[in-house]
């Protein structure tokens, strides 16, 4: 199973936001979610972003069942990291969205690899900007056999290739837990603008 919530510590949201929960259900144009995924609650909640005509009112939020629709379906996910130095570095990777995780693989001594061991904390985009699902969160390596074998079968029948590269790769198996997601829906925006938090489930 994906590791729990990453700690909330590690968010650095700053901005005001208008929180409305209303547990198991919602979906767009409801106003009010807080769903569960991978055994966390999902709280949905409009960002206060004045400058782009984000306001406290709350009809039209998205559902997480959405955005997780459109994290299982994509093909390609652009992974945002940091260098050691503070330089920023995007690259698109294959995965797969599982139990409230997106897995995926990349080599030890890749960009990213690199950067990921330094500094854990990741932002993913999917690519369209039409339909936006944006996650943030935090990067750990998954080791335990049973979980490997459960999400490389998935990535297998996706992509046709194991996760890990061909044998003999150094290439971990490593998983994003969401600690803040975006989304948003361009043909009905600015209404459709949701954040969504992760927290543990009662």
């Amino acid at each position: 199973m994906c590791p729990g919530p990453a700690d909330r510590a590690l968010a650095s949201e700053t901005d005001t936001v208008v929180t409305l929960v209303k547990i198991a259900g919602g979906s767009e144009g409801d106003g009010m979610t807080a769903e569960t995924a991978g055994g966390w609650q999902v709280v949905a909640e409009r960002p206060l972003w004045p400058d782009y005509g984000i306001g406290p009112e709350h009809d039209g939020m998205l559902a997480w069942e959405w955005a997780e629709g459109e994290l299982v379906n994509a093909r390609n996910y652009w992974l945002a990291t940091t260098r050691p130095d503070g330089r920023p570095h995007v690259a698109p990777v294959w995965g797969v969205w599982l139990d409230g995780c997106l897995y995926f693989g990349t080599g030890r001594r890749s960009v990213k690899g690199r950067n990921l061991a330094a500094q854990p904390r990741v932002a993913v985009h999917l690519e369209s900007g039409d339909d936006t699902v944006i996650i943030e969160g935090l990067v750990t390596e998954v080791t335990d056999p049973a979980e490997r074998n459960r999400v490389a079968a998935r990535y297998q029948d996706k992509y046709g290739l194991p996760p890990e590269g061909p044998e003999g790769s150094d290439s971990p198996l490593l998983a994003v837990r969401p600690i803040t997601g975006f989304g948003w829906r361009e043909q009905s925006y600015p209404a459709t603008v949701t954040r969504w938090r992760f927290q543990a489930g009662a």
